[in-house]
């Protein structure tokens, strides 16, 4: 592959809708979106809102046979924790031999099983960070303040991958940057997600709690300080630098950010918590480690799911 001319949208949330509609517009790039036959007609009836203005996508549906396989260039995943198993089945039929396979998902759950299914020579490890779009009602608002952020972490394929997409980003026009240590980075924002992120699910507010409360703060760093030997567990070799460098970041995020587990509680869709204490949880178990911080918001954000339905 010389470079990614055929890019394939799995979720259409948010981010699934921002990029789709950025990509789309996009010189020398076709556009699918792929989904199963009740969004298919659902989408092209109703179409997508982004800014207002209703977007249209070339929509397809998952691939049953090996004629009818069509590789993509670049497969990137963007579903809620409840349809990453479903994407990495879905996709299958449009994994080539060359397919570059990148998720803008939260958490640390999809590498690794899409590295089990697929290879890791088809992996690339990436993050989305920003303050830039919600999704309202259905509805996507963007206010431009959106980067990825990728980079190689010695697995094979992962520098050709880093090139291609590096040429792919700049000709899009969108923002992003290629990490040195992608790994601490990866980590890093499943860790402000646990901590601050979930710690504005449980108060129910935006950042502005950790200014206007600063007792708010004991939750989200002792949330934080159970993620980091989890963390160094999984490699990353600079794992103590997460509490001082997360803090401070945190408290650089704007007061009126409210991060999408937030949204997703105001809007009274299902939160990741499976994804995000649950899995810190989990991996801390293998450990011999206890997480009270992460039991108790598992426990409170659980139960507010069961509430609204899920």
């Amino acid at each position: 592959m010389n470079k990614i001319r055929r890019v394939m949208i799995v979720g259409l949330g948010a981010l699934g809708t921002l990029y789709a509609d950025a990509f789309q517009k996009t010189e020398n790039t076709e556009v699918f979106v792929l989904v199963d036959e009740e969004r298919k007609q659902r989408y092209e009836k109703d179409g997508r809102i982004l800014n207002g203005e209703k977007c249209s996508f070339n929509y397809v549906l998952p691939k049953t046979s090996d004629a009818e396989k069509e590789p993509m260039d670049l497969i990137l995943v963007c579903t809620k924790s409840n349809g990453m198993h479903m994407a990495l089945n879905m996709i299958e039929g449009y994994v080539g031999d060359d397919t570059i396979i990148a998720s803008l998902m939260n958490g640390v759950s999809f590498e690794e099983l899409a590295i089990e299914k697929y290879g890791a020579g088809h992996v690339i490890y990436m993050v989305y960070l920003g303050d830039g779009v919600k999704n309202l009602n259905g509805e996507v608002y963007d206010t431009n303040i959106n980067n990825l952020f990728f980079g190689s972490l010695g697995n094979p394929n992962d520098d050709e991958q880093v090139g291609l997409l590096d040429e792919f980003f700049s000709r899009a026009g969108i923002g992003y940057g290629i990490k040195e240590d992608m790994l601490y980075d990866y980590w890093r924002k499943c860790i402000l997600i646990v901590s601050f992120n979930e710690a504005c699910a449980v108060f129910g507010t935006d950042y502005s709690v950790f200014h206007n409360a600063p007792e708010a703060m004991t939750l989200a760093k002792g949330l934080l300080k159970e993620c980091i030997p989890v963390a160094r567990a999984a490699g990353v070799k600079n794992a103590d630098e997460y509490m001082d460098d997360i803090s401070a970041a945190a408290m650089n995020i704007d007061p009126a950010c409210m991060p999408s587990i937030m949204q997703d509680r105001l809007m009274k869709r299902r939160m990741e918590v499976d994804i995000l204490a649950d899995e810190i949880i989990r991996r801390s178990r293998l450990l011999g480690l206890k997480t009270p911080y992460c039991d108790m918001v598992s426990l409170i954000l659980n139960v507010i799911n069961k509430q609204n339905g899920f």
